[in-house]
């Protein structure tokens, strides 16, 4: 719509099945990630949005400085029980999940998510809240004001094509969110913890 995409998407992994690529980012959870390594990650891409990426905001704007940022912000009272009920709530599922019955990309994601991912048991946090304002803040320090945007959700297009140089769409502001990819997810992690 804004002639950013294709994007990189930790559903797009999953939807592609390359599963290769959720070992590379737990090089980066180790330390270990690479400019070369997000290279190739995001080869074909024009854009990079969310998780995994957001969780190495620091390692991206080193390997691409003069790269534009947008930090996507909600009030924490509203995000708290959209995580919870979505991505957040695959912690137990993907711990209850028989691994040997995913596929090897969601076997690659849950292994990942578990031990990188929010809360992940690598990354030494425990508190969402602690978690959701740390990020928010490294963001903010981390990157230019001139390169970042600080966009709360529901603002429209005008500060978002005004940042990125391009012409406003026609089309309103879309209301998509990734809940109907993150359900087929679930319902796979699901069926694994029944069999």
């Amino acid at each position: 719509m804004l002639g950013f995409g294709p994007f990189y998407h930790m559903f797009k992994i999953v939807e592609n099945e390359r599963a290769e690529e959720f070992d590379v980012w737990k090089r980066f959870g180790e330390g270990q990630g690479t400019v070369d390594d997000l290279d190739r990650l995001f080869k074909d891409c024009k854009s990079v949005l969310d998780y995994p990426a957001a969780m190495y905001a620091e390692q991206v704007y080193k390997a691409y400085p003069d790269a534009k940022f947008i930090l996507t912000v909600r009030d924490y009272e509203r995000w708290e029980p959209s995580f919870k009920s979505t991505i957040g709530a695959m912690n137990p599922i993907l711990a209850a999940a028989n691994q040997s019955k995913l596929t090897p990309t969601i076997r690659g994601m849950s292994s990942w998510w578990m031990s990188y991912g929010p809360l992940g048991s690598r990354t030494g946090e425990t508190d969402l809240r602690q978690f959701f304002d740390k990020h928010n803040e490294l963001v903010k320090k981390l990157i230019p004001p001139e390169q970042l945007l600080v966009y709360k959700v529901g603002e429209g297009w005008s500060r978002l094509v005004e940042f990125l140089g391009v012409s406003e769409p026609s089309e309103p502001f879309p209301h998509i969110n990734d809940t109907n990819d993150f359900m087929k997810v679930r319902e796979e992690l699901e069926r694994a913890t029944k069999e």
